[in-house]
């Protein structure tokens, strides 16, 4: 039942990208869509897409992730062509990233009680804008209010974005 309604929300996701860039009088040639399949990073258990859709200066971005844990909380951020997937340094940003941190930063996630999360960010525009062609990984972390520096450390998703042709 929990894949089932994962399956749901994905094709739910995928069908608000539809509507959402119906607002900008939908595909345009210039509109580049993207995706990113998150991998669990140390065990953590969570999977998902998250799919993006870029008309040259605003970004929707929307996604579905499972086993995420009700009772806490999480975000997700973008990086650079340089940063890699896998591996120790999974959605890190690369030396030379000049992404800031309103361009990196996309959103909370909803947590529902079995541990479906959905994330929804229907408008990144001005300074928080970032073309779909200068991102390279997108993120699912662990919100850890009490580390120092908070956040950083806990990376529990991470996924390479390919950009999807039309």
């Amino acid at each position: 039942m929990k894949k089932l309604c994962a399956s749901l929300t994905l094709v739910l996701l995928t069908s608000a990208v539809v509507i959402m860039s119906g607002y900008w009088t939908g595909y345009a040639s210039g509109d580049a869509i993207g995706h990113a399949r998150q991998h669990e990073i140390n065990n953590s258990g969570i999977q998902g897409h998250i799919f993006v859709v870029d008309n040259g200066s605003n970004l929707v971005v929307v996604g579905a992730a499972t086993g995420m844990d009700p009772t806490k909380s999480y975000f997700s951020l973008f990086y650079d062509k340089g940063s890699v997937p896998g591996g120790p340094n999974a959605c890190v940003p690369s030396a030379n990233s000049d992404l800031t941190g309103p361009q990196m930063f996309i959103a909370n996630w909803s947590v529902d009680p079995e541990g479906t999360g959905t994330l929804v960010r229907p408008s990144k525009t001005g300074a928080a804008y970032v073309p779909l062609s200068d991102i390279g990984t997108v993120s699912i972390r662990q919100n850890t209010p009490g580390q120092n520096p908070p956040f950083f450390n806990i990376v529990v998703a991470c996924g390479e974005v390919a950009r999807n042709p039309l």
